[in-house]
């Protein structure tokens, strides 16, 4: 990705039967010039029913190691110094 700083401000969910529902979130994370970072895996859970008053849980869990795992065949040349800095969660204000 380009270096810069990026923003998750929304997440989108489509239901059933058609229904739509968007939830305000405050995710960001960085991506430095010329470096390798993880910056985790984000899980979003809802629990039970998904009204219109949901909403849902998000965490991020550092699964760096699985990550290089998984890509270390296609990216060997690049994982071989990955720092981590991961996504952080802000409150919604």
């Amino acid at each position: 990705m380009p270096a810069g700083n990026y923003h998750f401000y929304e997440l989108y969910h489509k239901g059933f039967f058609g229904s739509k529902s968007w939830y305000k979130i405050n995710i960001h994370f960085e991506v430095q010039p010329e470096k390798t970072v993880y910056i985790g895996r984000l899980v979003i859970e809802f629990s039970g029913l998904i009204t219109l008053f949901s909403r849902p849980s998000l965490k991020v869990e550092n699964s760096k190691e699985a990550a290089i795992a998984l890509t270390e065949n296609k990216y060997a040349n690049l994982i071989h110094e990955v720092s981590t800095d991961l996504m952080v969660i802000e409150p919604i204000r």
